[in-house]
């Protein structure tokens, strides 16, 4: 049963929600002044109907890019998509001020 699944794409042999991918961080010392690389700058893992989701996040001249790619079997729904990414800087703004013992005052997401 299991091979006739997997033959006719029912299944998979392995399923994993997402992947998640940090490229680092790139020219903090913005030694980079080519007009082409001005800007944000975001990627995320490709995504398929056996990996949903793909996160991925990037520092290019210390401005954080979070991108988050969803399979359209998993939604299709830009405002989904908006909540999941505001609910990541939000906890990451939460770690932020604990580091730093406190609150993130007048933030948009405050």
């Amino acid at each position: 049963m299991k091979k006739l699944l997997l033959r006719k794409e029912l299944a998979t042999s392995q399923w994993n929600i997402g992947s998640f991918s940090n490229l680092g961080d790139w020219d903090a010392e913005k030694t980079i002044q080519s007009p082409d690389c001005e800007g944000g700058w975001v990627f995320a893992p490709p995504v398929l109907r056996c990996q949903q989701i793909g996160a991925g996040c990037m520092t290019f001249q210390n401005r954080l890019s979070l991108t988050i790619q969803v399979h359209p079997d998993l939604t299709n729904s830009p405002s989904v998509l908006q909540a999941w990414v505001q609910a990541w800087v939000k906890e990451i703004e939460i770690d932020v001020a604990s580091v730093l013992n406190r609150p993130i005052n007048n933030h948009w997401l405050a």
